[in-house]
């Protein structure tokens, strides 16, 4: 009797941690998403951003020409990012 009981605590505790297991992975994969959904929306941004950036360009500016290769190289490295995130 006391073996059985023991291997039903076993038995619960098992499923107690199974459950606990995924219950961590769906909490990753929604952190991992929702960093993909924050990582896309700055891109967007700096593509914006980037885009008034050049409207505005001029080439006796450099201060405005280095921001603009920041932000490029920023943007670069944010795509890069979200490639690795899939």
């Amino acid at each position: 009797m006391n073996d059985e009981r023991e291997l039903d605590d076993i038995a619960v505790k098992e499923w107690q941690t199974i459950e606990f297991e995924e219950a961590c992975l769906e909490l990753i994969k929604r952190e991992l998403m929702r960093c993909q959904q924050q990582q896309e929306i700055d891109i967007e941004e700096l593509k914006g951003k980037l885009q008034v950036m050049k409207h505005l360009e001029d080439k006796d500016d450099t201060e405005l020409q280095e921001q603009i290769k920041w932000m490029n190289d920023e943007l670069e490295a944010k795509i890069n990012d979200l490639e690795f995130m899939n």
